[in-house]
């Protein structure tokens, strides 16, 4: 679960830097426009979120809970934290509007790279639910 740890931290240092050095910039000078700076804020308050959720998530793995509908819980919260940030990689990447600035260039591929390897942690097509145990079908 250490990935899903590194990948917290990455995504909560990606929300405070949304909250404190973009958003800001939505409000000075040529570029005044409350709305973009609302949904950037409430962005990286998404993000932010996102980190409490992946927490959650790494932390219930080592615990090695059981309950079906807790591994499905855990298996949607995990694949929502991977698209949220396989989106801000298409959309900060490729999808991009603008040129890209020297810390995009090293922030981007990084963050495409943390959110690929965080399901290929797990077996295919079982991500967040590695801790389940088999039933037993015998009757005794």
């Amino acid at each position: 679960m250490l990935v899903l740890q590194v990948l917290a931290v990455w995504q909560a240092l990606c929300g405070v830097a949304v909250i404190l050095k973009v958003t800001p910039g939505y409000g000075t000078g040529k570029c005044d426009k409350p709305q973009a700076r609302r949904a950037a804020g409430l962005t990286g308050c998404a993000w932010i979120a996102f980190t409490y959720l992946t927490l959650v998530v790494a932390d219930s793995g080592e615990a090695g809970a059981g309950a079906e509908g807790h591994t499905a819980l855990e298996r949607s919260v995990s694949w929502a934290v991977v698209a949220f940030g396989a989106m801000f990689s298409l959309l900060a990447g490729p999808l991009l509007l603008t040129l890209m600035n020297g810390q995009e260039k090293l922030l981007v591929p990084l963050n495409t790279v943390l959110v690929a390897v965080a399901p290929s942690t797990h077996a295919p097509g079982s991500f967040g639910r590695e801790h389940v145990k088999p039933v037993n079908k015998k009757c005794p």
